[in-house]
């Protein structure tokens, strides 16, 4: 074999070198002249880094060149915690630093060269640190957007999310604990591996979250710890005395027991709270988060702590993780996590009443109301509720308490018989000035001695401030907003009971999301009258929605004429909700999707709709003639079209 000339040497720093050796198994000059060369190519083997002690991953070299000519370069490790993967073309260590938990591991790195029957290699010599296990206070002294290593139990984990493929797991340490946010996993390792009582180590940046101790994104080792029952830490003590829980208690598992309940939020919403303590004084009192993970609407928990209608002044035992958000909380988590306490009499007819009393968020000129006022309405029967008397109470001159007689009901295949009842209304008058008018719930026993007394506040209002159209599509979703205008489109869907509808003004239209059929002055929703409401802005794939709608005032007004269009608009906040209408051939029509097209040939234009609901959509090569409302969906300009009336077929 011919002599290979040295070539420039391939990598950055030359490291640890222990030796260099051969083999050959020929005895001719031609065998010699193969050991200098694999010598000479093995010579150019380097690693990419100085330091003998490594904290990453890195690259090496797989192959040299002499003259042309490709050397194929293999790597062998002499520890199973550092092996060699090649992808692309590029080999790379495979370093398992998390099993290294007990010391430095020093490792030797072997390349080989072989050309011919003549193999040379070179050694390198590397040192595996320790893996680094973080304490809490530790990581606390770090610094944020460092990456650490903490070792902790499983306490709770939220549902896995399948669509990123990670969990969001809350474990807890020796003298507080964190959270595995965005932690990478499989459905299966979630079921299997981040159970309760596991012990894993986490890695990560640091972070917070509201002052809760996060690593995310996070990966994660399982330890060969034994499995623990994780224990549950009564802090009862430290909300009662007023000292306080703290970050030492962080995702630790905790009870509260025999507290009693201040303060219950809007259950409505899909995560709320429950204050509990000592309500007259706030720093002994603690939060009892009902989170929308762990107690999703619908699920089993949810649906069990709602079901269990709890009242302010009832006493309950909780159990749960010690979250955070910028303060500690309490949040259940599990079936079983919150035993009720016997309600008294009193308190549970009053706060049932108020919970069932509606009222306008505002009201204009004279509009009556029911204040519930009777154990029926409240759903309340027996013994203990005998000789309870209830009576609503007003102070204002503008408003007059008066009596309505309800009728009984019989009973049907789904709903019990009724008695006939009598109830408390409460009358408006037109005023001069807003008003807020506090009306009280007094519940007196059978000495009539009152042991419940409860207010709701009714806002008169001398007139009605409407938002601007300009102001209310760039409003952020949330805010409340006043809008009016003419009804230009209805869609009654009976089936749930809701109505959608259309307002329009002279600066634009409004869609109004899901007004219950049974809201008070739902039977004035019908085309041509003018109608002033109020709601909240939600936002759904770019539509902008007036949600949660409350109707304020009810007025004549005018019928909104389609706008008849010939070509796809291009729909923006400030367009979107218009009733249109057109006329062309379906040229597509697929599940909800729908396209008509107007005119032939070049001057063709394609209108894309949606159907908002399950419609039987016209064949392709149909003629007809579509009314729907211009919506943003998806980014994507679109008619929606919410009932088979909208689309008519022509001959």
């Amino acid at each position: 074999m011919k002599n290979i000339k040295k070539a420039l040497v391939l990598g950055l720093a030359f490291l640890g070198v222990g030796a260099i050796t051969s083999c050959d198994n020929k005895k001719d000059d031609g065998a010699s002249q193969v050991t200098d060369a694999s010598r000479e190519a093995i010579e150019k083997v380097l690693l990419p880094q100085n330091d003998t002690t490594v904290t990453a991953d890195f690259t090496v070299v797989n192959t040299v060149k002499y003259n042309g000519e490709t050397v194929n370069v293999t790597w062998k490790s002499n520890n199973e915690l550092v092996k060699f993967v090649t992808a692309d073309g590029k080999t790379s260590t495979q370093i398992n630093f998390k099993e290294n938990l007990d010391k430095d591991v020093d490792v030797t790195l072997t390349a080989e060269v072989k050309i011919g029957d003549t193999t040379a290699a070179k050694t390198f010599s590397i040192t595996v640190p320790k893996y680094k296990i973080y304490t809490i206070a530790e990581a606390d002294a770090a610094k944020k957007g460092d990456s650490l290593a903490i070792k902790g139990v499983v306490v709770a984990k939220e549902p896995y999310d399948s669509s990123y493929k990670n969990a969001n797991v809350y474990l807890s340490a020796e003298n507080g604990g964190f959270e595995a946010y965005r932690l990478a996993c499989t459905q299966e390792q979630d079921d299997n591996e981040l159970t309760q009582g596991t012990t894993i180590i986490v890695s990560g940046p640091k972070s917070y979250y509201n002052d809760l101790r996060e690593l995310t994104p996070a990966t994660y080792t399982v330890t060969t710890d034994a499995k623990v029952t994780v224990p549950v830490e009564d802090l009862t003590s430290l909300v009662t005395s007023g000292t306080g829980i703290t970050t030492a208690y962080q995702c630790h598992l905790a009870k509260l027991t025999d507290v009693e309940i201040v303060s219950i939020g809007d259950k409505t919403q899909d995560a709320y709270s429950i204050v509990v303590g000592d309500s007259s004084d706030t720093k002994k009192q603690m939060t009892i988060y009902i989170q929308k993970y762990f107690c999703k609407k619908g699920s089993d928990l949810r649906n069990e702590i709602d079901g269990l209608n709890l009242i302010p002044g009832q006493k309950i035992t909780v159990t749960g993780l010690v979250g955070w958000n910028n303060a500690p909380q309490i949040m259940p988590f599990a079936t079983g996590a919150i035993v009720a306490g016997e309600k008294k009499p009193a308190d549970e007819i009053g706060y049932t009443l108020l919970g069932k009393t509606v009222l306008p968020s505002k009201v204009y000129g004279v509009k009556t109301i029911i204040l519930p006022t009777t154990l029926t309405e409240a759903g309340l029967s027996g013994d203990k509720f005998d000789g309870y008397t209830m009576e609503w109470t007003a102070t204002s001159t503008n408003v007059t308490l008066g009596e309505k007689e309800v009728a009984a009901k019989a009973a049907t295949d789904t709903t019990p018989a009724v008695p006939a009842y009598t109830t408390t209304t409460v009358t408006t008058k037109k005023v001069e000035a807003d008003e807020d008018v506090v009306l009280t719930l007094k519940v007196k026993d059978s000495a009539g001695e009152e042991k419940f007394t409860g207010t709701v506040t009714l806002k008169l209002v001398k007139d009605i401030v409407v938002d601007k159209f300009a102001d209310v599509i760039k409003a952020e979703k949330d805010t409340m907003v006043t809008v009016a205008g003419n009804v230009a489109y209805v869609y009654n869907d009976n089936g749930n009971s809701l109505i959608y509808f259309t307002l329009a003004d002279a600066d634009g239209s409004y869609y109004v999301y899901k007004l219950p059929a049974t809201a008070a002055n739902a039977d004035s929703v019908v085309v041509g009258k003018k109608l002033t409401i109020s709601g909240k802005i939600s936002i759904y794939k770019n539509w902008i929605e007036i949600a949660s709608p409350e109707i304020l005032k009810v007025e004549d007004g005018t019928a909104v004429e389609p706008t008849v269009i010939t070509e796809m608009p291009v729909v923006t906040p400030e367009t979107q909700s218009k009733l249109v209408t057109f006329t062309g051939k379906v040229t597509k029509s697929s599940g909800k999707d729908l396209e008509v097209t107007i005119g032939e040939g070049e001057a063709a234009k394609v209108i894309v709709c949606r159907a908002q609901n399950t419609l039987t959509l016209p064949a392709v090569g149909t003629n007809v003639t579509v009314k729907g409302i211009t919506c943003i969906f998806n980014e994507t300009s679109q008619i929606a079209i919410f009932q088979a009336s909208d689309i008519v077929t022509n001959a």
